[in-house]
């Protein structure tokens, strides 16, 4: 399955078991978490819909979120959750709430091979700004569905499925960082391209988006 290395986090944060292929880098979920299988299945076909957005904090952390490498017992067990913290991913051996939020939102970018439609997710992508979800917060699109996927652009998603791997994340794995900061240097975007400087952009304003919420949930 593709793309499951941008999303380790979340999935160990959930309780799954995770295999790193050293042939490829990369990591594939092996085991779930009881009577959740059908909920990561959702969320793993929709990760391979979208774009590769892995960093190297996601390349650095795969084989340390590993449970076994090759199918054997992962010899960095012992280092995991002190690289992770190294990482800014773990604090007190507990997965940080709000670097798991940003990396539900910030890797979540799909393109679609036709302008003003989705043809990844359709209208769960499209109608974002029509359909009313219960219980969902935050900023709401007020773009028409056709006003999605301009030519060559991409869009930022949560699905339902990946919301769903969200919330089935326990408490006891989690804790708060409220130390958190945000950098942003606008002087570096002054010679890049446009489109380049939209996406930039977007991602920050989706991680102010994300620390919000986390504030409103705790």
């Amino acid at each position: 399955m593709h793309n499951v290395n941008q999303y380790a986090t979340l999935l160990s944060a959930a309780g799954c078991k995770l295999n790193y292929i050293t042939e490829r880098a990369e990591l594939e979920v092996t085991d779930y978490p009881k009577g959740k299988e059908t909920i990561i299945k959702d969320a793993l076909e929709d990760f391979s819909k979208f774009d590769d957005t892995a960093n190297f904090v996601d390349g650095m952390s795969a084989p340390f979120l590993a449970d076994t490498i090759n199918g054997e017992k992962s010899c960095f067990a012992l280092y995991r959750n002190e690289v992770l913290a190294h990482l800014g991913l773990m604090r007190d051996d507990k997965f940080i709430s709000q670097e798991l939020a940003l990396i539900k939102t910030n890797r979540s970018w799909h393109t679609s091979e036709t302008p003003n439609s989705c043809s990844k997710f359709g209208d769960v992508c499209t109608h974002r700004g029509i359909t009313k979800v219960e219980g969902k917060r935050g900023r709401k699109s007020n773009r028409k569905p056709t006003d999605y996927h301009a030519k060559n652009n991409r869009e930022q998603l949560v699905t339902p499925a990946l919301e769903a791997l969200w919330k089935i994340i326990p408490d006891s794995a989690l804790t708060s960082n409220a130390g958190h900061r945000l950098e942003l240097n606008l002087s570096r975007y002054k010679n890049m391209p446009n489109e380049q400087v939209r996406d930039i952009l977007s991602k920050k304003l989706a991680e102010i988006e994300a620390i919000r919420e986390m504030v409103k949930e705790e």
